[in-house]
């Protein structure tokens, strides 16, 4: 647990995410538990809470400048754990807690196929970050990676060929987007004029072949794919 001053830390979270990091320090907790600024001149307030009460960010701001603090709407000041907004403040080794068993539950809920294509993504991600690293034994290490990466795909697809055709089939899909956004194009890209309106057309048509047999291959890929698994 991260402590300044001897405080731990706090996150404040709304809607499964945090939003702010109050360090321990930066802060202090008033004996009716609300929360304020270490140098106690400011309370830690819910945005969420004004604009259920009615009142502007700004409004709130200006008499907390003022040291107005009655004016402002009740609970509107945070407190630790969860306040009447919605909002909750807690811990930050307790919500490194929770992120952490969030994404061991997220992998537990993963097929076998998602879960190892997942590690080998990882796999090539770091074999590219050594390839851009300055360490002189660094390109080494990407030229390992990526050797064990490609080898471990090449066995996935194998053992998994409906999820490497639905993958296949959504890369397919991507290239298609990107011949139809070329086919739009082409139909206002003339070359400083050297292009004319009938080679504009031509090639517009020629990006939208492409698109359309590219969906058509994704699309019997799919199909494929479907009848492996059923």
């Amino acid at each position: 647990m991260r402590k300044q001053n001897g405080q731990p830390s706090l996150v404040v979270v709304r809607d499964g995410e945090c939003r702010m990091r109050l360090p321990g320090g930066y802060y202090r907790e008033h004996a009716d538990g609300t929360l304020w600024s270490g140098d106690d001149r400011c309370p830690v307030i819910s945005g969420k809470a004004l604009e259920a009460a009615g009142m502007a960010k700004e409004t709130a701001m200006m008499l907390v400048k003022a040291g107005r603090f009655s004016e402002v709407p009740a609970g509107a000041n945070l407190h630790r754990g969860l306040n009447p907004c919605g909002t909750e403040v807690v811990l930050e080794s307790e919500w490194e807690a929770r992120r952490q068993e969030r994404m061991a539950a997220a992998q537990a809920a993963l097929s076998p196929a998602k879960r190892e294509r997942r590690a080998i993504n990882q796999l090539f991600d770091r074999a590219e970050a050594a390839r851009h690293a300055t360490d002189d034994d660094q390109m080494d290490r990407h030229f390992r990676l990526s050797v064990e990466a490609s080898s471990r795909l090449k066995t996935w697809q194998a053992q998994y060929p409906a999820e490497a055709k639905l993958e296949r089939a959504e890369s397919l899909r991507a290239q298609a987007a990107k011949q139809e956004s070329l086919s739009a194009g082409a139909l206002t890209y003339d070359a400083d004029g050297w292009i004319g309106p009938e080679e504009q057309e031509k090639r517009a048509a020629e990006f939208k072949a492409k698109a359309a047999q590219l969906r058509a291959e994704a699309r019997n890929l799919t199909l494929e794919a479907r009848g492996t698994q059923n």
